[in-house]
């Protein structure tokens, strides 16, 4: 069984596929694992073209205030979309070994986009795969998440100057919620709208949607 767990950052993507680990047992690894691994295979000259998320970034020298007072809410997320594809063949590649070898995994990431999930369906049948992606587009819980988060790797806290610009980083998240909503409702996958207060409740009935238990 693979369980793919797509959707925004920030939206609750790694906490769930932990939730799910735990429960079943079998490992997971991040869509930004994946990147990475890909990045080290492409050709000089394709990286600016295949990775335009980290093209902005370089040039706005990893500050989140440059970055997002730079470029707007829609162009971010557009970037997101675009260096996520880039690691499709990479999942699929992964997927295919792995089910071949009859292990279970986890995957998760804003790289998991719904026409991945469907082309690996349609690859590999339906019955290898469980299938969520999440979202949120309340503004005011995203600002309100990002001030409460305490974990050291958290790049919303980490990059930015002060908290003045959480407001724009939401904008981001909520627009690229929008696609994962929008094409998973196309597509028939599920899509879950994260609320902020009650996020624990819903991981654990996430987990036990998922995997049936």
């Amino acid at each position: 069984m693979f369980y793919l767990i797509g959707g925004a950052p920030r939206c609750g993507k790694t906490s769930l596929s932990k939730a799910i680990s735990k429960k079943t047992g079998c490992p997971w690894i991040s869509g930004d694992t994946m990147e990475g691994i890909v990045r080290q295979y492409v050709a000089a000259g394709d990286l600016d073209k295949l990775f335009p998320k980290n093209v902005m970034r370089r040039l706005t020298e990893g500050s989140n205030e440059k970055m997002y007072n730079s470029y707007s809410s829609e162009e971010i997320a557009k970037a997101y979309l675009e260096q996520g594809k880039t690691s499709h063949k990479a999942i699929e590649a992964f997927a295919a070994s792995e089910i071949v070898t009859g292990h279970d995994y986890v995957i998760e990431g804003h790289q998991v986009h719904p026409d991945l999930a469907d082309a690996l369906i349609k690859k590999f049948g339906r019955e290898n795969f469980r299938v969520l992606f999440l979202g949120k587009t309340d503004l005011d819980g995203l600002v309100r998440g990002f001030s409460l988060n305490i974990a050291n790797d958290c790049w919303i806290k980490n990059k930015s100057a002060s908290t003045d610009i959480y407001p724009k980083i939401a904008e981001m998240i909520a627009e690229y919620s929008r696609f994962f909503k929008f094409e998973a409702k196309k597509l028939g996958f599920d899509y879950l709208e994260i609320g902020c207060e009650n996020f624990s409740e819903q991981l654990d009935d996430m987990a036990k949607n998922l995997v049936g238990a």
